[in-house]
This record gives structure tokens, C-alpha cells and sequence, in this order.
């Protein structure tokens, strides 16, 4: 059937010739079933496209040619004929709104535009808030205006047929940075507030994850700030009240104690004259410890209540040793076993696996909050989806500033002989690679001063940055990532007797074609592996209205993760596919639901011999 398509030219209204490209058809049909409020399945959908390119075959094999308004035609007879009356009308009633729009605008990118209207009626904008209204309307029509008038035809037709998913689509032309480590510590020593207000108004600037990391590290210089005033204020208290305020230098104990560096018990023998003092000393440090931990407690109760309500954070935590550390730690991981978090989330930072936390950490985790970052003698942040930042001396502000995840899939369906498939690898990479340094021009042309939040000293390097400049300087130091979806079931369809070892061969070939790139343009690319759900959901209905129900391929809800395991066994493979994704991937890895907290701590010992970085543990299904 593709050789018979290859000989077929589609005339366009222009009287262009073009290759016949059977997803134009597969995604016509799609967006009528899709605008129909009936339960239609992808079976309906690649049933009419069948029947579709058989029609031409019989018809149009020996002329060679087709109009555009002949394949019309013939899909409009199927859905007739077939009895789908509803999308009959509403693919009926889209020619009609398409051919009044080509009358009434003679420039092309105006009667693309247009669409932009159409689409925003669609919007089911019900049960919506005003700035939510506004939001969906906004994001409609700069993703039009972007595919309209910006963006080269041949990137958007990539997207649109499911050959790639350009991220941040909608968004990235309006200059919003994509996820984001943010650098925080100039807020948090004495007002936590002000640092709430940074993240809820740096959204304003991120579309995407804002990370927060190492949080009990970031509080710690809080904690210490707040004890030493609590502790002197308390102990000056305690002395009067007990009329020992004689016996005691004050000022030698405020400056002893403004030189704390972490908040351990000192006797301070030098300052404290008798047995009396000493004793009221450290009644004024038990006291201010456990005032300390309710406010530890309060303060993470009601930031992450706030945080959870604007939606889409990340907080890691685990690193750091101090006391007020541990306290800060202690303290979130008593609120994660009593709180769940839909728009939060969160990563322990594992030190190693005599970690004190380990415990804790596996109880956390068998309710299914806490994703594991491991081997943190590297300098690695991860997001939560498993994306990451390279490793590099400073990682914390800095950005994913374009992602485009490429139909691994796809490419196999498509060319099941591998030089067939390398070759259309190659131009898929390259296309990825165009897309991302058009989506890095784009954004780095926009100035300071189009930001509020992020550029003031919020991001890596971002001092350098003056008001009337581009801040292309500063986010080059982020990353460009071409992400893999589906490529365990690209490697089923080219070879089903030994994917796993095809899947680590087609792994090395992309990550030396993304390392060239590197050095050729100076940028940072990374290569990831990630299951993004409604990306990999987009992807996967795509390829089964065009290509039906394959066994192990596209017979599924969803693509799956190449890092998927069922049992401890299946680890070292996921080992090897991280060394080379330098740009993400998760392991993830479904537990029993009687599984035992020892059995958690074991699993991780192993996670972390086997030198796995990132991990996803979940009790029942994923």
C-alpha cells in the first residue's frame, strides 16, 4: 500500500503538487470524531481512514494524481455512508467555514489565523473563572499567531501529525522560560513570606515546574537566625525571672551566639558563672528547640498549602547534615506521612544508604510521595518528571528553557528496515534540533525588563544582565532537550525477538548525534527519555487512527517508560540507559501493596549500588 501512495501527487487548491501524506487524512478525521460529544473510539476512526485509502487505490492508483477536494469528498462519502451522521456534519459544516474563510482572506497566514476564533469557541469554558477564561483564549490564539505567522510550516505539520511534540507550544513565543531550579537563598533568612510571594509570582514567568532545591539546606540559615534570637531573648527572660541576671555576660552570650553556626547545645562555661545559670541556659535551649519545631511545623503547613493551590512545584530535600538541617527535614517528612500534595511534589535527595532517614524515607514513599534522587556526590537536580539539569559545577538557577519530544514509535511503524530508520532518525533529529534553536532565539530575544521575577537574581548568571538587554546570554547556560517517547515499542517493531539490546544501540547512536550538536553550536542539548502522560496520550491516538491496533505497540493506553520494571533483576539495564541520557529518565518500579518498610530500604541499597540516579517507587500501579 506505501508504494502505491508513493506514486500518487495530491493537487493542492493552489495547483501545487505535493506527496500524498495519508496523516493529513488521519488527522481531519480525528479532529471531527474529537468534536463530537459521542464515545468514539480509535477503531472508528481508523476504520473510515481505511476505507478512505482503499477508495483512492481503486480509483486514483492508475491517474496518479488527486484534488484536495476529491479526498474531501471521498472522506465526507465515508462518514456518510458509514452512518456517522454527527461527524458527517461537523467535518461538512469545517469545509464550508474554511472555503468562506479562504474568500474573505486572500493572504494565507490570515486565513490560518482565523482558525484561532473558531477554536476558541470550541472551548468548553462552562465552569471557568474569568482569568481562567482569559488564560484559555490567550494561549488559543498565541499558538495560532505562532503557527500562522512565526514558525516554519514544515515545524508545525511535524507536531500537528504526531512525528514530534513541540512543549510549551502555546507559550514559548510570549517569552515564558520553561521549568526552572531557581536560585532562592537570598530570601530566606529572616522572611519566609517574601519568598512564598517569589514562587507564587515567578509563575507568572515559568510555564512549567519551578524547583525548589534542597530545602532544608535553604531554611537552615532561618532556623539558625530565628534560634539565636530566640535563644538569647529566652535565656535574658529566664535569668530575670529567676533573679540570676547578675551572674551572666550578656554580651559575651549574644556574641557567642551570633557567631552559632548550627544549633547544637554549648555550655558556654565562660559566659555562665554556676551550676544555676547553666541549668537555666539549657532550660532556654529546650524551650526555644521545641518553639523552633512548632514553627518549623507551621511554616510548612502553611507554605505548602499555598504552594499546592498555585500548582506545579517540585522541593527536593536530604542532602545536608547540620542539626538544623535534620530539624528541617524531620519536621516535612512528619508532614508528608500525614499530608498528600496533588500540585507538589517531592525528591529525596539520598546521600547514601546507611542515610538515617532511610526509614522515614521508606514510609514516606509507601504513600507514594517522595521520588528518589541517588548518588548525590554528583552535582545532578532533577525535576519531578525525571528530567535533569547536566552535571556542572552550579546547577541551581538554571532552566530546560525548550523541549521537544520526538514519536519514537512512530519511526518504527514506519521503517521497519533499519536503514530505512536511521535515516528518518536522522531527519527527525534534525528537525528537533532547528526547532529548539528557533525556540531559543525566540525567547532569548526578549529583554530584561519583559520579566519581573526571574532576572532578578533569581537565575544563574543573571547579574550580567542590564534593563534594554536580551537575556539570550544567560539562558544559554540552560538546556535544550530532545526527549524519546515510545521507544520501547520502536525497538519491538524493528526487532520483537531482542528490543532491550536495540534500545541501548539506538540510545548511543542519538546520544553521539546530540553531542555533535553541542559542539557545533556552542548550546547546551541534552537527550531524555521521559513519559510525559498527555504527551505520550497525544502521540499514541495519533499513530492508532493512522496505523490500528499493533500488539505490544499500539494496543496500550500509553507509551511506555524504557526504565519500567517490575522487579529488582531488570536494574542494571535501566543503569546503563541513565549514563547515557544525560538529559533524564526515571526508573520506575511497581511495588506490592503489602510490601514491608525493610523491603523498601533494601530495594534502595540496591537502587543505589547499581548506581541508578533517579527512581519513581510506587506501591500498586503507576
Amino acid at each position: 500500500m506505501e508504494d502505491i501512495f508513493n506514486n500518487i501527487v495530491v493537487v493542492k487548491r493552489s495547483g501545487q503538487r505535493v506527496s500524498f501524506n495519508g496523516l493529513k487524512i488521519v488527522l481531519a478525521l480525528k479532529k471531527a470524531f474529537d468534536s463530537v460529544p459521542n464515545a468514539y473510539t480509535e477503531k472508528d476512526i481508523n476504520k473510515v481512514y481505511e476505507n478512505v485509502l482503499n477508495f483512492i487505490i481503486e480509483n486514483y492508483k492508475e491517474r496518479k494524481t488527486i484534488n484536495v477536494e476529491d479526498i474531501q469528498d471521498i472522506i465526507e462519502d465515508n462518514l456518510n455512508r458509514s452512518k456517522y451522521k454527527q461527524v458527517f456534519e461537523e467535518f461538512s459544516k469545517y469545509r464550508k467555514n474554511r472555503a468562506e474563510s479562504r474568500k474573505a482572506f486572500s493572504i494565507k497566514q490570515q486565513h490560518k489565523f482565523v482558525k484561532s476564533l473558531e477554536k476558541i469557541d470550541c472551548l468548553n469554558l462552562s465552569n471557568s473563572t474569568p482569568d481562567q477564561m482569559l488564560y484559555s483564549y490567550g494561549s488559543v490564539i498565541s499558538l495560532e499567531y505562532l503557527k500562522a505567522y512565526l514558525m516554519d510550516n514544515k515545524y508545525v505539520k511535524a507536531h500537528e501529525e504526531g512525528r514530534i511534540f513541540i512543549h510549551q507550544l502555546s507559550y514559548f513565543n510570549l517569552g515564558y522560560i520553561g521549568p526552572t531550579h531557581l536560585k532562592l537563598d537570598g530570601y530566606v533568612n529572616y522572611d519566609i513570606n517574601e519568598l512564598i510571594y517569589i514562587l507564587i509570582q515567578a509563575k507568572k514567568e515559568i510555564n512549567g515546574e519551578i524547583a525548589i532545591d534542597s530545602i532544608d539546606g535553604l531554611l537552615s540559615d532561618f532556623v539558625l537566625e530565628k534560634f539565636k534570637t530566640m535563644l538569647f531573648a529566652k535565656t535574658k527572660k529566664y535569668l530575670e525571672i529567676n533573679d540570676y541576671i547578675g551572674y551572666v555576660n550578656l554580651k559575651k552570650l549574644e556574641d557567642k551566639l551570633n557567631n552559632l553556626v548550627n544549633i547544637e547545645f554549648n555550655n558556654y562555661e565562660d559566659v555562665f558563672l554556676n551550676k544555676k545559670t547553666i541549668d537555666l541556659f539549657r532550660l532556654a535551649y529546650d524551650d526555644t528547640l521545641k518553639e523552633i519545631e512548632v514553627l518549623l511545623k507551621t511554616l510548612f503547613d502553611t507554605m505548602l498549602n499555598i504552594l499546592n493551590k498555585e500548582g506545579n512545584y517540585s522541593i527536593s530535600f536530604g542532602v545536608s547534615s547540620t542539626v538544623q538541617c535534620c530539624l528541617v527535614r524531620d519536621t516535612l517528612l512528619d508532614n508528608l506521612k500525614n499530608n498528600k500534595y496533588d500540585n507538589i511534589k517531592f525528591i529525596y535527595k539520598l546521600v547514601n544508604s546507611t542515610d538515617a532517614f532511610l526509614n522515614d524515607i521508606s514510609k514516606v514513599i509507601i504513600n507514594n510521595n517522595v521520588k528518589l534522587s541517588l548518588n548525590n556526590k554528583r552535582c545532578v537536580e532533577y525535576f519531578s518528571t525525571g528530567l535533569r539539569m547536566s552535571d556542572s559545577e552550579i546547577v541551581t538557577g538554571k532552566s530546560n528553557i525548550a523541549n521537544v519530544s520526538i514519536n519514537m514509535s512512530r519511526l518504527g511503524i514506519k521503517y521497519p528496515k533499519l536503514k530505512d530508520f536511521y535515516k528518518a532518525l536522522d531527519e527527525t533529529l534534525e528537525v528537533s534540533k532547528n526547532i529548539l534553536e528557533f525556540m531559543f532565539e525566540t525567547i532569548g530575544d526578549k529583554k530584561k525588563d519583559n520579566y519581573k521575577i526571574l532576572f532578578d537574581n533569581n537565575i544563574f548568571d543573571d547579574e550580567k544582565l542590564e534593563y534594554g538587554q536580551t537575556i539570550r546570554k544567560v539562558i544559554k547556560n540552560g538546556t535544550l532537550n530532545i526527549n524519546l517517547v515510545g521507544l520501547k515499542e520502536c525497538c519491538i517493531s524493528l526487532n520483537s525477538d531482542n528490543y532491550n539490546s536495540l534500545v541501548l544501540k539506538i540510545l548511543k547512536y542519538i546520544r553521539t548525534r546530540v553531542d555533535l550538536m553541542n559542539s557545533k553550536t556552542k548550546l547546551n542539548f541534552t537527550l531524555s527519555s521521559i513519559n510525559y502522560p498527555d504527551v505520550s496520550s497525544y502521540l499514541i491516538d495519533i499513530d492508532k487512527t493512522a496505523y490500528g491496533l499493533i500488539n505490544k505497540v499500539t494496543k496500550k493506553e500509553i507509551y511506555e517508560n524504557i526504565s519500567l520494571i517490575t522487579n529488582i533483576n531488570q536494574i542494571q539495564r535501566v543503569t546503563n540507559y541513565q549514563k547515557i541520557l544525560n538529559g533524564g529518565n526515571v526508573l520506575e518500579m511497581i511495588l506490592p501493596s503489602d510490601i514491608t518498610i525493610d523491603k523498601v530500604s533494601k530495594i534502595i541499597r540496591e537502587l543505589e549500588k547499581e548506581d541508578i540516579n533517579f527512581a519513581y517507587l510506587k506501591v500498586g500501579e503507576l
